[in-house]
C-alpha cells in the first residue's frame, strides 16, 4: 500500500469537500455533477469521498482536465476546488498578495493569452476529439 504526504492527504480531503458541499448548495445530484462533467457517477462519488479508485483505496488525484470540467459544472473557479476562499473572505493581507501577484503576472507577456474556464475546458476538448 502507498503512503500518501500530508499535502496530498489534505488536497484529497480540500478537494472532496468543495466537491460535496459546492454540489449540495447548488441543490445537484451527484449524478448531475458527474453528467455535467462528462464523469460516469460512480466515479464522481468516489471523488466526493476523496478517493479514485475503490479496490486500492488510492487517493484522489484527478487530471487537470478532470477538475476544469468539475470547475465548470459546479460554477465555480477551479483554484476554489483547491480550497482558495472567494476574495471576500480572503484577509486582507491576501488581498494585496493577490494584487502584487496579478501586477507582477499583468507585465509579463503570457498574461496576455489568459482563458476563461470555460473556453480553456472548450479548448482542451477540441485537442481531445482531434486525437
Amino acid at each position: 500500500m502507498r503512503h500518501y504526504s500530508v499535502a496530498e492527504q489534505t488536497l484529497a480531503h480540500t478537494l472532496a469537500r468543495t466537491l460535496r458541499s459546492r454540489r449540495r448548495e447548488l441543490g445537484l445530484s451527484q449524478e448531475a455533477v458527474a453528467h455535467a462533467a462528462g464523469l460516469d457517477r460512480t466515479t464522481y462519488q468516489l471523488m466526493e469521498s476523496g478517493r479514485s479508485d475503490r479496490s486500492t483505496n488510492s487517493l484522489l488525484n484527478p487530471r487537470i482536465f478532470t477538475l476544469m470540467a468539475l470547475a465548470q459544472a459546479l460554477q465555480l473557479p477551479m483554484s476554489a476546488l483547491l480550497g482558495e476562499q472567494p476574495r471576500a473572505q480572503q484577509t486582507h493581507t491576501q488581498q494585496t498578495q493577490a494584487q502584487q501577484t496579478t501586477y507582477h503576472a499583468a507585465s509579463s507577456p503570457a498574461s496576455h493569452s489568459t482563458a476563461t474556464n470555460s473556453e480553456t475546458l472548450s479548448h482542451l476538448k477540441r485537442i481531445k476529439d482531434q486525437r
